[in-house]
């Protein structure tokens, strides 16, 4: 699971579920829950296009980046957590690092 593709489908821009207003005028973020794919979801807050600091596609960007990198720091913080426990032996601390970074796809640089 990429956590982008995650957060793609989790939060969303999205028409305003009772206006009746076009996408290109005004939209809503929308926000699914569900895993590992989102599925049912609530509109949050609507308001009118734009990129600035009172455009819901500001609002949508912002709780992406935000979602992104919470989800991130808490596997982040989880390796070091397996990494610093002491009562497991080299090769299953190596293992359970691996299969959260497979999980999270996370990329070793």
């Amino acid at each position: 699971m990429k956590i982008r593709d995650y957060i793609e489908q989790a939060i969303q821009l999205d028409t305003i579920a009772l206006g009746g207003v076009p996408l290109e005028q005004a939209g809503a973020l929308v926000l699914r829950w569900g895993f590992p794919t989102p599925v049912y979801g609530a509109e949050i807050i609507a308001s009118h296009r734009g990129d600035t600091n009172n455009g819901i596609d500001y609002a949508v960007y912002q709780v992406k980046n935000f979602t992104e990198q919470l989800i991130e720091g808490v596997v982040e913080e989880c390796i070091r957590a397996i990494q610093q426990q002491p009562d497991l032996d080299d090769d299953a601390r190596r293992e359970a690092i691996a299969a959260i970074r497979e999980q999270f796809e996370i990329v070793v640089h």
